[in-house]
């Protein structure tokens, strides 16, 4: 396909890199405000830990709403609309005067991201590319990796010298304008994907391709599996920086590791790339192997003493954790018709609630009860083994030739 090798073929990939970076890759940054709202509101770390819930709540509850939308309305509308609450929303954060206005603005924000977040996104490349979505869908999850090694850094620097509040809104108009420029410039005005405009064109309906996903068990195995992992990543990603920091290290030191395993991540998904569209039939054993990365990496978190062997158990963690990034909606589009992505997508984003809602208030807790977070990467660690099993169960058959 000549148009592979043109740039401006890949302009809608390279937005939803901007968009997955800039929603997805913002929860990396959320643990350096921990112990300043802590200190500020008086409120303990398994309260303030509760926050990252709503980035499962939304997708659960408003999911659904977007996926139907980015198969049918204008991707560029619903990106731009997404961007604007979520950063609008993070900006009145930085004037919150009270922890229940906090709460709510980070709802809003929350809110805001669902809508230009990989729901929206991953839907709109799998139709948009076809045949070569899997390449689309691992460039869009490169932007992930870019956000995890600009964004915690630069986190650190401005809380090092500004307080979190005057951080907070520093970063919300610095990365507003970001998704503004490249959602305008990147898409064209009212742009769907090419396959809604054909279905549309020909008057079939998205009702009556595949409706019955929800009968198929690989739907459940995948949305399950996703489920478990993307829940403990989060909370992985929340405690990051506050355990970097109780094991020794300061700010700077957090940022550089955080740093370096987003170069970790984004290093995984050029070879997913490259590859994915090559390894269909054995696509179950390549997750699976990318956990099995993931996991040694947490195992070296918690042996590992020195700079450089926390360095490499975070390169090895992140690596494994980035390459995986895309991979569920390269498995929904190998398992489903393009034209019920968004749906397929939207319907699996609720399984995440129930580990999530447990998780992350619970590692708080143990935080406080314990004053580490060893026991928490340890059960990171069983959870990750629990959804590599869960992926050796998906079917062979229905990865080479679909399901009936």
């Amino acid at each position: 396909m000549k148009q592979s090798s043109n740039l401006k073929f890949w302009f809608p990939a390279l937005v939803g890199m901007t968009c997955l970076g800039l929603s997805m890759g913002l929860v990396g940054i959320y643990g350096f405000f921990v112990d300043p709202l802590v200190e500020e509101f008086s409120v303990s770390r398994a309260v303030i830990n509760v926050g990252p819930i709503f980035l499962l709540i939304m997708p659960a509850f408003i999911g659904p709403i977007a996926g139907k939308m980015a198969d049918k309305v204008s991707i560029r509308n619903l990106l731009l609309l997404g961007a604007v609450i979520s950063m609008a929303s993070l900006y009145a954060m930085s004037y919150a005067n009270s922890f229940r206005l906090l709460t709510l603005g980070f709802i809003f924000c929350a809110l805001g991201m669902v809508f230009y977040g990989p729901i929206t996104v991953n839907a709109f490349l799998v139709k948009h590319y076809r045949s070569q979505a899997g390449r689309a869908l691992a460039i869009a999850a490169m932007g992930i990796s870019l956000a995890s090694a600009v964004l915690p850094l630069l986190t650190a620097w401005l809380m090092e010298s500004y307080s979190w509040r005057d951080s907070l809104s520093i970063l919300a108009v610095f990365l507003l304008l970001i998704l503004l420029t490249s959602i305008l410039f990147g898409l064209g005005r009212g742009e769907k994907s090419r396959e809604a405009v054909e279905l549309a064109t020909s008057g079939v309906g998205h009702e009556t391709a595949g409706s019955d996903f929800l009968r198929q068990p690989v739907f459940w195995i995948i949305g399950l599996a996703v489920a478990i992992v993307f829940s403990s990543s989060l909370v992985i990603a929340v405690c990051y920086p506050p355990h970097f920091i109780n094991i020794g290290f300061d700010k700077i030191d957090a940022g550089l590791f955080l740093t370096a395993g987003g170069i970790a991540g984004l290093t995984g998904k050029v070879i997913i790339a490259a590859i994915v569209d090559r390894v269909q039939s054995r696509l179950n054993y390549f997750v699976v192997l990318l956990l099995v990365i993931q996991i040694l990496g947490y195992v070296g978190l918690l042996v590992g003493e020195s700079y450089y062997s926390i360095l490499l158990a975070v390169m090895l963690a992140g690596f494994g954790g980035g390459a995986f990034i895309p991979m569920p909606p390269i498995l929904n589009n190998y398992y489903f018709d393009a034209d019920i992505i968004g749906r397929v997508s939207g319907a699996q984003a609720p399984m995440m609630l129930p580990l999530g809602l447990i998780g992350l208030p619970l590692s708080g807790y143990v935080f406080d009860q314990t004053g580490s977070y060893r026991l928490v990467i340890i059960t990171v660690i069983v959870i990750f083994s629990i959804a590599a099993i869960l992926f050796l169960k998906l079917p062979k058959k229905a990865l080479t030739e679909g399901v009936e």
